[in-house]
């Protein structure tokens, strides 16, 4: 080290405190800030060494010396060579050795990234001329060779007859990583708001737009400007523009609001939307995503028209089989049992083999018939259309009970106001499906049935002592529905009578509990 820098160390080091508090608080005083008190102390000492010169320095010596052994900004002396004669710890760190010794000798340039040392050059040159560099970004390679984002302040210091440049170096290749990440996902937000196919809008705490992206301007029929110049509840029919003021009211009381609204777009073409709002995205700044359903809700009512023609078409069929299977197919073959009788008279005198295959076909005769009425009756029992939905009930459920084995219990009012057709065909289904179920599925050995109805509705109630529905079945409507056509056959039926449908399951048994509205 030269002699001169040896002997003056304690000024070389008072010197750059206030001349690099100069230059950082003139350029980044914010960064500054928590080192202020430092430099401050070092500039008092440095005040108490040109008064009195006389005094010891030695323990003044130590303490500047603290100041920048401990300061946390790498802090460096460079010769006219831009050879580097101290270095503190930090300093050492940022380049990535233990010893500040390790950077005696070193040329400042050395260090710097080769697309950069040109501009370094020229700023040493400034330096040179009496110009202070403020902070300047710049890459420096570290001793194992990686690059590192740097930001560089230098000035000029002259002791005696020797000039010296102080360097102040930071890293911030974590802060530039960091940046860059947050750049990152601004853009792939960005790129999610431009390309959603939701519409996404954001309103302050006075309902006011702030920001709307393209699909709401798609949906709403109204540009980006045009939006942001409206309020909550502008886009929704004037009858509910009370909405509006309850979406910003329930956003701004509980954080979230989630629900379903019309808006009419600038056409006035009205759309279906569900939305959901959420506070506070930013402070004071709120965000609303709607989905347009009106497409889904259309195809949903046209599937649900289609099931409900399904449905009508089935029971018809049923009804025209029936009645076919009743009136022609069961005559033919009562017609066929008369002709075996006369058959049977002629020939049983003579011939005793005949007369024996004559009584078989006979008895084969008598049963095709039982079961084709039967199950014409299954298909369209004629007495709800003759006697009514009791006598009907009370005729399947007397056949049920031979069929299965199971004892059915059965409450059902007197007939003496018949119910409308549709409803009188939903319940008589109801029952046949519950009652299937039941034999199939829940192994109970008893079913009770109970209908009541008024002027207004009807109520429906079919419970049984099995087994219950499986577990997998009795938290999720939606699985239960989709576990079988008889179950969503139900559910559809009560839906087009715009009645309602309940199921409970236990391990002691299932109940169905069904009302349905009394309409003309």
């Amino acid at each position: 080290m030269p002699t001169v820098l040896r002997n003056g160390a304690l000024y070389l080091l008072l010197a750059a405190v206030p001349l690099a508090l100069a230059l950082l608080f003139r350029n980044v005083l914010g960064t500054l800030l928590p080192y202020l008190s430092l430099l401050g102390v070092a500039a008092l000492l440095i005040v108490a060494v040109m008064r009195n010169r006389s005094n010891p320095m030695t323990e003044l010596e130590k303490r500047c010396r603290k100041l920048v052994e401990f300061s946390p900004e790498g802090i460096a002396m460079l010769d006219d060579a831009a050879t580097i004669v101290f270095a503190n710890p930090a300093f050492a760190q940022i380049l990535g050795t233990a010893s500040p010794a390790t950077l005696a000798g070193k040329n400042v340039l050395e260090l710097t990234h080769a697309d950069d040392r040109e501009r370094a050059r020229a700023q040493l040159a400034e330096i040179a001329a009496g110009q202070p560099v403020s902070w300047t970004e710049r890459r420096w390679i570290r001793f194992d060779g990686t690059t590192i984002h740097v930001e560089v302040a230098a000035v000029r210091i002259v002791v005696g007859d020797q000039r010296f440049v102080q360097v102040m170096v930071r890293d911030i290749t974590e802060r530039l990583a960091t940046q860059a990440g947050l750049e990152a996902s601004r853009r792939r937000l960005q790129a999610l708001f431009d390309a959603a196919i939701d519409g996404v809008m954001f309103f302050d705490s006075e309902g006011r737009y702030v920001d709307a992206n393209p699909a709401a301007s798609r949906i709403l029929g109204y540009s980006r400007e045009d939006l942001v110049r409206r309020k909550i509840g502008d886009f929704v029919p004037d009858a509910t523009r009370e909405r509006g003021r309850q979406i910003l009211a329930g956003t701004l009381a509980r954080g979230e609001v989630v629900g379903h609204t019309e808006v009419v777009s600038g056409d006035g073409t009205r759309h279906q939307t569900d939305y959901r709002t959420r506070a506070n995205v930013v402070d004071g700044v709120h965000v609303l995503v709607f989905h347009d359903v009106t497409g889904q809700n259309e195809a949903e009512k046209a599937v649900q028209d289609l099931s409900r023609r399904l449905l009508r078409v089935q029971d018809e069929e049923r009804r025209r089989l029936g009645r076919e299977l009743h009136d022609h197919t069961a005559q033919h073959l009562a017609a066929l049992r008369m002709n075996l009788v006369v058959a049977q008279r002629g020939a049983a005198a003579s011939e005793p083999r005949v007369a024996e295959a004559l009584a078989d076909s006979m008895a084969l005769t008598d049963q095709a018939i039982a079961e084709i009425r039967t199950l014409s009756y299954l298909l369209h029992p004629p007495l709800i259309d003759e006697a009514g939905l009791s006598a009907a009930l009370r005729w399947y459920v007397k056949g049920f009970e031979s069929r299965s084995g199971i004892a059915v219990s059965l409450e059902v009012p007197e007939e003496t106001v018949r119910l409308p057709r549709d409803v009188e065909t939903t319940i008589f289904r109801i029952v046949q499906e519950a009652l299937t179920n039941i034999q199939r599925h829940s192994g109970s050995a008893s079913a009770q049935i109970r209908l009541v109805h008024g002027e207004q509705m009807v109520h429906l109630e079919i419970s049984d002592a099995g087994k219950g529905l499986p577990d997998a079945l009795r938290g999720s409507t939606d699985a239960l529905f989709a576990s079988g056509v008889g179950m969503a056959g139900m559910r559809q039926r009560v839906g087009d009578m715009s009645g309602t449908l309940a199921i409970q399951s236990d391990d002691r048994g299932t109940t169905i509990a069904i009302t349905l509205p009394i309409t003309e």
